[in-house]
């Protein structure tokens, strides 16, 4: 009975700051490409307590998978990609969409514009969703 709380835990934090992330950056970057610094520095001043709600859930995500994981092996490969890619979507999410964000709010007309059409960080969004996806494809597949 435990496993079950903590595996429906697990996926409903994970879901939770799936669609957190995912629908707050889609908002930010769609706004960015309308082009209103005004509306864009509203919405990331808007989104920045659901974005640390998010990050909560994905901490819960987490400790519960980690606790999970016990059953599976801390070392199964499949894991060892699903921790690889948590890392690697972390510092995508945050070093790179994440101040991109920040820097797009915090500009002056000048800057606005080079900021909004910078490629990395669209990249790193990009990625983002590919690394959320093949995580979820791991977390059900659990090839070996």
């Amino acid at each position: 009975m435990l496993v079950l709380v903590l595996v429906w835990l697990h996926v409903a934090a994970m879901v939770a700051a799936v669609a957190v992330f995912v629908g707050c950056g889609t908002t930010i970057r769609l706004l960015a490409v309308r082009g209103d610094a005004i509306v864009l520095r509203t919405a990331v001043a808007v989104t920045e307590p659901l974005f640390r709600l998010g990050g909560i859930c994905v901490g819960v995500g987490i400790v519960t998978g980690l606790v999970l994981a016990r059953n599976h092996g801390y070392l199964a490969p499949w894991l060892i990609g699903a921790y690889a890619l948590t890392v690697l979507g972390a510092v995508l999410g945050i070093a790179i969409d994440g101040r991109w964000a920040e820097r797009l709010a915090a500009a002056d007309d000048a800057s606005y514009a080079a900021i909004r059409s910078e490629r990395v960080p669209a990249i790193a969004s990009a990625l983002g969703a590919v690394i959320w996806a093949s995580i979820l494809w791991l977390m059900i597949a659990k090839p070996s």
